[in-house]
């Protein structure tokens, strides 16, 4: 973690003379406001992103979905649990305005918030929804995701059978899982 200031000094050092476009300067705050996030600064992290996520409709689709992922993560963590829930609610409700990729990552960031927040059933059912909505749009990276967090819940749920169900096919493509 320490090495990650220096990397974000020098390339804000390259760019101070110049208006970065908004898609560089947003995966700039990303980073910066992830990093916050990991390092106890949940305040700050939740202000970065929410900069960030001032573009939204500017912004590339992994980028927007990362931010939005580690933003409800901070609000959860800020106490702002209604906020994230919520809002990603309302979001998932309204799919029409979210498809594909959006989509399956807003569920996985209210699966999150249910995890992180001992919503452990919540998190499974959410989890399962963005399983089928992966399946449906072909992503294989975001359904072993799915089944990554259906594993975690069931686990801490001691339920052990449907936990290393889903561990195991995790296992067997553990390289699409970050």
């Amino acid at each position: 973690m320490e090495r990650i200031p220096p990397i974000l000094e020098k390339v804000n050092e390259l760019i101070k003379d110049k208006e970065p476009e908004i898609q560089i300067n947003a995966e700039l705050s990303f980073f910066q406001g992830n990093f916050q996030y990991w390092m106890g600064d949940t305040e700050g992290s939740i202000k970065t992103l929410s900069q960030a996520l001032s573009h939204y409709d500017l912004l590339p689709t992994h980028v927007r979905c990362n931010i939005e992922l580690v933003r409800n993560m901070a609000l959860q963590k800020s106490g702002a649990y209604d906020e994230a829930v919520n809002s990603l609610i309302t979001k998932t409700n309204i799919s029409d305005n979210f498809h594909g990729f959006d989509l399956a990552y807003l569920y996985g960031s209210l699966t999150f918030v249910y995890l992180l927040s001992g919503k452990l059933r919540h998190a499974n059912e959410v989890a399962k929804k963005m399983q089928l909505h992966s399946e449906k749009i072909r992503a294989e990276f975001l359904l072993n995701w799915s089944y990554y967090l259906q594993a975690l819940a069931n686990l801490q749920l001691f339920q052990i059978e449907k936990a290393l169900k889903y561990f195991k096919v995790v296992g067997q493509k553990h390289l699409m899982v970050d």
